[in-house]
């Protein structure tokens, strides 16, 4: 089965924060995938936290969901294993944290500057982020582009 699409989230952390309104993301989830499917994606959950998800893809799964390390190591098994065309992580930091470095500028008054780091992907065709408050999302895709029709020798269509 291909792996167009890797949903990848920490589901205890979602448990944790969403309560009893977690089965609202769960719906949302399930609706997601059934657009994809109707775009002729095929898209997988993946929960950094299940021992049951990460051990066919040799990963260790989550234990703290605050641990950027562990959470790193995971999100690498999972693309190194899937090679998914598109990687989407669901949750903000608090769900699936992003790494932290120590700001290498001096006197500028950011002591940590939060990033996310370079996700494992096999000959990239194209990579594409957006930021926004806070962290940021991030597409990647995989497959070869194709043109529908060549370009004629004079350069018009």
């Amino acid at each position: 089965m291909p792996n167009d699409k890797i949903v990848l989230t920490n589901v205890s952390a979602l448990h944790k924060k969403y309560g009893d309104g977690f089965a609202r993301v769960q719906s949302a989830i399930t609706k997601f995938i059934a657009a994809d499917r109707k775009r002729g994606l095929q898209t997988r959950v993946v929960a950094i936290d299940s021992e049951a998800d990460m051990r066919p893809l040799k990963g260790t799964p989550v234990l703290t969901a605050t641990n950027q390390r562990q959470v790193k190591a995971a999100v690498d098994a999972v693309c190194e294993a899937l090679q998914p065309d598109y990687l989407l992580i669901l949750g903000a930091p608090d769900v699936v944290p992003m790494q932290e470095l120590r700001n290498p500028m001096q006197g500028d008054g950011d002591v940590v500057v939060p990033i996310n780091p370079r996700l494992h992907a096999t000959k990239p065709e194209m990579f594409a982020v957006t930021m926004e408050k806070p962290g940021g999302v991030v597409v990647s895709r995989t497959r070869t582009w194709r043109r529908t029709a060549p370009a004629s020798a004079s350069g018009t269509h």
